[in-house]
């Protein structure tokens, strides 16, 4: 009797368990549907910069213009972020070889308090495209309903002025990249509740955003043959020390430029660039908020100075 007993209690406790995990994955399930059918209220299918055309003539500043500085005391004439007929103009002149640094100009809401939200920058748009698309504060993609690839893409003209060897670097060897980043924040679903990430969080121990970089063109500096040389990255993910807690995924688009002194006309596919984001973030990150973004040029050791005539989206349904 006694050992009938113990095996009906270890039934039910088995039971019970089966009943709580079926529980939590109804609940899981309820919310991620829940998720999916809040994609009808999200303002927007796509998102698009305003004035891609860098005309900079809508009277506002649909641009901010500045720079990160890692050496403080970086206050070169040689740096450069502006747009003049049309053209961005981007440089940074790295000379002390600490970190990255950047030249760059940016529209949204940038993460962790950059910049001064109080005053009137121009927000993303979002909408079908760029003619009805509507001032907006995020637009929104869903894990499981993203762009196909070549559905959504960047296109952009871009010509490097020039790259310059000038310093050592410290814990790492020249180079400098030019591209766009795109400032998202996310929600996690963990167990059956939802979070939404802390985008505006200055903290470096918090996790608070989601930065995109898409290289257009990038050199490294080769010690055999004393040159700074085109190169391209493989798809990253970095995430933690010393990236702080922020998610940081970078890759180079396929075709990148190389030659100096020549205009390229250049192509990123968002669509395959989404959802291979969504590949490296872990399984529990199920929504991400395009926010801000930021054309850049950056450098460690080293000079470089590009032009970009314009950045636009580009939809093929």
């Amino acid at each position: 009797m006694i050992g009938d007993r113990k095996s009906k209690a270890a039934l039910a406790v088995c039971l019970l368990v089966i009943l709580i995990l079926a529980g939590s994955n109804v609940l899981l399930f309820n919310r991620n549907l829940e998720l999916h059918n809040q994609m009808d209220s999200i303002p927007g299918t796509y998102f698009f910069l305003q004035d891609p055309e860098l005309s900079n003539s809508s009277g506002l500043e649909t641009w901010r213009c500045g720079f990160r500085h890692l050496d403080p005391l970086n206050t070169s004439d040689r740096n450069i972020a502006r747009i003049t007929s049309g053209t961005a103009h981007l440089c940074y002149n790295e000379t002390s070889g600490l970190g990255w640094s950047t030249a760059s100009l940016s529209q949204g809401d940038l993460p962790n308090n950059w910049g001064d939200r109080a005053k009137n920058y121009s927000l993303l748009l979002g909408g079908c495209n760029q003619k009805t698309g509507n001032p907006t504060s995020g637009v929104t993609f869903y894990r499981y309903w993203l762009p196909g690839e070549g559905e959504f893409l960047l296109k952009s003209r871009i010509r490097i002025v020039r790259r310059e060897f000038l310093a050592n670097a410290t814990n790492d060897v020249p180079k400098n990249n030019v591209g766009i980043v795109l400032y998202c924040s996310y929600t996690q679903t963990l167990s059956n509740c939802t979070s939404e990430s802390d985008y505006f969080n200055s903290s470096k121990n918090v996790s608070s955003a989601i930065y995109i970089d898409i290289f257009f063109a990038s050199s490294i500096w080769n010690d055999t043959t004393s040159e700074l040389e085109p190169t391209r990255y493989e798809p990253y993910l970095a995430h933690g020390d010393p990236w702080e807690e922020d998610y940081v995924i970078g890759l180079t688009i396929e075709d990148p430029v190389e030659l100096e002194g020549v205009w390229r006309n250049v192509t990123a596919d968002l669509g395959r660039i989404l959802n291979l984001t969504f590949d490296y973030l872990p399984d529990t990150i199920n929504l991400i908020t395009v926010r801000g973004a930021q054309i850049f040029v950056e450098s460690i050791g080293c000079l470089i100075e590009a032009e970009i005539d314009y950045v636009r989206m580009a939809i093929n349904n």
